[in-house]
């Protein structure tokens, strides 16, 4: 029996959620960023260290959001999040801890995504069904 089909709403919705929010609070940081020399001598060089350390923060607990959400699932959920990913043009660090975090699932669970990762990359250029007989996915025709 193959798994695949509609885009998973809720996965759509999280994300926008989240890309508006990182861009207000991004908009509120830039705002309230320091202008005077820093006491390295270089122009804002501390708010640009300390935005880099805020976004690592806001990813790492995005990635963990993402990972809760996806132990959660069925596997039919992570089939329709992984379709709604194909050929998406955009990309944003968000999407990027929202892919890692829904391959990492999928590998935990035992599936096999060999037709879609070759261990180094992950193409989502094609949807995938799930084989539930072998356990593997594979590209939809």
């Amino acid at each position: 029996m193959l798994i695949g089909g509609r885009r998973n709403l809720s996965t759509y919705l999280f994300i926008s959620v989240f890309l508006f929010t990182f861009a207000v609070e991004t908009s509120r940081a830039v705002q309230s960023a320091p202008t005077e020399p820093d006491s390295h001598g270089g122009q804002d060089t501390m708010w640009r260290s300390n935005y880099s350390l805020q976004k690592k923060s806001v990813m790492k607990k995005l990635s963990s959001q993402f990972a809760a959400q996806f132990a959660a699932a069925s596997l039919h959920s992570l089939v329709e999040s992984f379709n709604g990913q194909v050929r998406l043009h955009a990309w944003s660090s968000a999407r990027a801890a929202h892919n890692q975090a829904l391959m990492a699932e999928l590998v935990a669970r035992g599936i096999d995504v060999s037709a879609v990762d070759d261990g180094h990359s992950t193409s989502f250029a094609h949807k995938v069904c799930l084989d539930e007989d072998s356990m593997k996915l594979v590209i939809a025709e």
